[in-house]
C-alpha cells in the first residue's frame, strides 16, 4: 500500500539522526570524489595553456577538500552544502566572467552545474536541497538572459532561452527523486518500528503467558499437596452429618481450583495463548468472561495479522469493561472456524454510547484518541477477503469479523 507523506513529514524525516549518519558519510564521498576529479582536471589545462581554467580546477579542488575537512570537524552537513555550494557558485561565476573568449571549458562547466540539484537534493533533502540548488538557476539567468550576456562568451540562441528553462527542469525532476527517495525511507522507518513493536508485543505476551503457567504449576502443586487433607476434612463433616458444612467446604475449594487459569480453549496454540493473557487480565478486574473457541491448530493467515485481530479485539474489550460498574462487567468471545472461514464475535458491555465515523469505525473515548486497533482489525479482515463491523446495542458493544482463511 502506497502512502503519502507531507513536506513537513519528510523534512522531519531528514532530521532522524539515522538519516543524518548517512548524510554525513554520503557528503564525505561526495566531496573527496569531486575533489580527486577537479584535480585530475588540471592537467588537461595546464597542457594546453589554458592556465585560466587550469586555476579554477586547481581551486575547486582545494576547495571541496577543506569543505570535506569542515565537514569532519562540525558534523553538519546542511551547513557545510550551503558553505560548499556557494564557494563553487563564485568560482563558476569567475570563471565565466574571466573566459570571455575561449574554445575550451565553458560548455563543460555549465555541464557541471546541470547535476547540482541532484547532489543538492540528495544531500540536503528537499527543502534545503532546493534552496541550494537555485543559485544554479541564478548563474544560467545571470549569464544567459541578463544583459551581461551580450559581454561573455557567445552562447548559441537555443542554449540562451533553453538552458535557464531547463535547469528549472531538473531541479523539479530532482526534487521529486528525492521525495520518493525519503517517502521510501519513511514508509521503511515506520514498518521497522511497527516490526519492532509488535515483536515487543510478542514476547510481552508470551512472558505473561508464562506467568500464567508457572502460578498454574504453583497452584497445582499446592492443590495436589492439600488434596489428602481436604479429604479427611470432608470425611469429617459426613461423618457429623454436617451436609451444609462439607458443601461449604468444597465450595471453597471450587474457589481455590478458579485460581487455575484455563489455557486449552481450542486447539490453535496462538490463540489459546492470546486468550489466556487477555482473559486472564479480564478476570483480575472482576470481569464475567465466557469463551467459545472452536479453531483448528493450523489456519491460511499469517500468525501477526491473527495476533493482532484478535489481541486489538479483545483488549478493546477488557479496556471498554474497566469504566463499566464492576457487578456488570461482562465480555463474551466466540470464535469459530467452518473449515473456510473464520468466524469471530466479541461482546462486551460499555458505560458510554459509542460515536462511529462515516465509515463504521467507532471513535475513541480514550484521552488520546487513536482508533488505531478497530482499524487493524477492519483492514485485516478486508485483506482475506472478508469484512468486519462494529456496532452498539443497548449497553454491549459488539465486534464482529469474518476472516477467510
Amino acid at each position: 500500500m502506497e502512502r503519502k507523506y507531507s513536506f513537513r513529514q519528510l523534512i522531519a524525516m531528514e532530521r532522524d539522526p539515522y538519516i543524518q549518519r548517512q548524510k554525513l558519510s554520503s557528503m564525505n564521498m561526495i566531496l573527496q570524489i569531486f575533489s580527486l576529479i577537479s584535480f585530475a582536471l588540471v592537467i588537461s589545462p595546464i597542457t594546453r595553456g589554458l592556465w585560466g581554467i587550469a586555476i579554477i580546477c586547481l581551486l575547486l579542488g582545494t576547495w571541496f577538500f577543506l569543505n570535506d575537512l569542515l565537514l569532519k570537524k562540525i558534523k553538519d552537513h546542511i551547513v557545510v552544502m550551503f558553505i560548499t555550494i556557494t564557494g563553487t557558485y563564485i568560482l563558476f561565476a569567475a570563471q565565466f566572467w574571466l573566459e570571455r573568449n575561449m574554445d575550451f571549458g565553458m560548455n563543460s562547466f555549465w555541464q557541471w552545474i546541470l547535476i547540482i540539484p541532484f547532489l543538492c537534493d540528495f544531500i540536503g533533502g528537499i527543502l534545503y536541497g532546493t534552496i541550494a540548488s537555485s543559485g544554479g538557476w541564478i548563474l544560467a539567468f545571470i549569464f544567459m538572459w541578463s544583459p551581461l550576456k551580450n559581454h561573455l562568451q557567445e552562447f548559441g540562441n537555443n542554449d540562451i532561452t533553453l538552458f535557464p528553462i531547463n535547469y528549472l527542469c531538473i531541479m523539479f525532476i530532482a526534487a521529486s527523486v528525492q521525495y520518493k527517495m525519503t517517502s521510501y525511507q519513511a514508509f521503511r522507518k515506520e514498518a521497522e518500528q511497527q516490526l519492532a513493536a509488535r515483536q515487543k508485543e510478542r514476547v510481552q505476551r508470551m512472558e505473561e503467558q508464562l506467568t500464567i503457567y508457572e502460578e498454574n504449576d504453583s497452584n497445582m502443586r499446592k492443590l495436589k499437596h492439600d488434596i489428602r487433607h481436604f479429604n479427611r476434612v470432608i470425611r469429617a463433616y459426613l461423618k457429623d452429618d454436617d451436609i451444609k458444612g462439607a458443601l461449604e467446604y468444597i465450595d471453597q475449594i471450587d474457589g481455590k481450583l478458579e485460581e487455575v487459569k484455563n489455557t486449552n480453549y481450542c486447539d490453535n496454540k496462538l490463540i489459546n495463548g492470546l486468550l489466556t493473557v487477555y482473559i486472564s487480565q479480564a478476570k483480575k478486574i472482576n470481569c464475567d468472561v465466557k469463551v467459545k473457541a472452536i479453531v483448528p491448530d493450523k489456519l491460511a493467515i499469517d500468525a501477526i495479522d491473527l495476533t493482532s485481530i484478535i489481541a486489538n479485539a479483545i483488549e478493546n474489550a477488557a479496556e471498554a469493561v474497566r469504566r463499566v460498574d464492576e457487578e456488570e462487567r461482562s465480555i463474551r468471545v466466540t470464535l469459530q472456524y467452518d473449515g473456510q472461514k473464520l468466524k469471530i464475535l466479541i461482546k462486551n458491555t460499555c458505560a458510554v454510547t459509542t460515536e462511529f465515523s462515516k465509515d463504521g469505525i467507532p471513535i475513541s473515548t480514550k484521552v488520546v484518541k487513536s482508533g488505531i486497533g478497530t482499524r487493524n482489525i477492519q483492514e485485516i479482515s478486508e485483506k482475506y477477503g472478508g469484512f468486519a463491523s462494529f456496532l452498539q446495542q443497548d449497553n454491549w458493544f459488539i465486534t464482529k469479523a469474518i476472516i477467510n482463511c
